[in-house]
């Protein structure tokens, strides 16, 4: 395609006091492939373009392109954009740096005013450099960023679940704990009322035996028995002190691992019989009474054959 040359400008350069050509020539040595030295009059006229930018983006030499009008070399939208930029450059007289993208390509844009001897704009460059790879890498450096504050939302969030999770769990073991302290306390009381009750009952059964049975039985021993039947009488009356008396249940509670059989011998023993007046009354031998009296003191924990049997027993009444 023909494309309009602007007029004379560009053919006056040998007479311009400075060599903006050999500036433009030095700079674009100095640019790699990805960069573009782009010298315009006011006007958009191309007095200079770096051969790799031509060939690159134009598809022609870049001695084809000078003279041409920059803004008919580019698409409309794009040449009125760049266009304002050039302008504002132009009436500020100061540099202005842009970033661009067009079809999935970022240029890093940086416009320069060049001044003439009389201190006007006469020119305008344009170094412009292809930032697409840094582009995408910032991109992906974003997306990565933003996974890893995803990553760290979630996990905070887990955590703060957990921290939650945790929190209830203390306050159901706390409250449990409470709980299992008021039970304790109920059976403790409980506890205590029964023992009372039972102590109570006991005291009772006592006394109704010692003012109902006991008195009774004293008399029968005073009238004219044989020696067997007052020893039954005087059995019975030792059996039912002991019943009123807290050794049996003293006995029973603290040393439940006792048989009744050797409930019966301890007693016996408290009460003062020797092993062989046990056996008599038991109705066994004296080998089976002395092996209860063993069994009793190995239950009750006497080991030490220096402690008397029926001492210990003593002190449980």
């Amino acid at each position: 395609m023909q494309r309009q040359r602007l007029s004379g400008n560009h053919k006056q350069s040998n007479k311009s006091w400075f060599d903006y050509e050999g500036m433009s020539e030095e700079l674009a040595s100095l640019c790699d492939e990805t960069e573009m030295v782009l010298l315009l009059y006011r006007n958009g006229a191309i007095r200079f373009i770096n051969e790799r930018a031509a060939q690159k983006k134009f598809k022609v030499k870049a001695s084809h392109l000078i003279g041409s009008c920059i803004w008919e070399l580019l698409e409309p939208e794009a040449a009125e954009q760049r266009k304002a930029f050039i302008e504002q450059v132009v009436q500020s007289r100061v540099p202005l740096r842009f970033l661009d993208e067009r079809r999935g390509r970022w240029l890093d844009n940086m416009v320069y005013p060049l001044f003439d001897t009389d201190e006007k704009v006469k020119h305008v460059l344009v170094l412009a450099r292809d930032v697409t790879r840094f582009k995408k890498v910032e991109k992906k450096f974003q997306d990565i960023n933003q996974k890893l504050k995803d990553l760290v939302r979630e996990h905070t969030a887990g955590l703060e679940k957990k921290t939650e999770e945790m929190k209830k769990a203390e306050e159901t073991v706390s409250t449990l704990k409470k709980d299992l302290e008021d039970l304790n306390a109920t059976v403790r009381v409980l506890l205590q009322k029964e023992k009372e009750d039972i102590d109570q009952i006991t005291e009772h059964a006592a006394s109704n035996v010692k003012l109902l049975l006991l008195p009774h039985l004293q008399s029968l021993l005073k009238t004219d028995l044989n020696p067997q039947q007052k020893e039954m009488v005087k059995l019975i009356c030792d059996e039912l002190s002991a019943i009123t008396s807290p050794f049996i249940y003293n006995v029973q509670s603290n040393h439940s691992n006792l048989s009744p059989k050797e409930i019966q011998i301890a007693d016996l023993v408290r009460a003062g019989m020797t092993t062989k007046e046990i056996a008599k009354l038991c109705k066994v031998t004296e080998k089976t009474g002395n092996t209860h009296r063993e069994h009793i003191r190995e239950k009750l924990g006497l080991h030490n054959r220096k402690f008397s049997l029926r001492t210990h027993l003593l002190s449980l009444s």
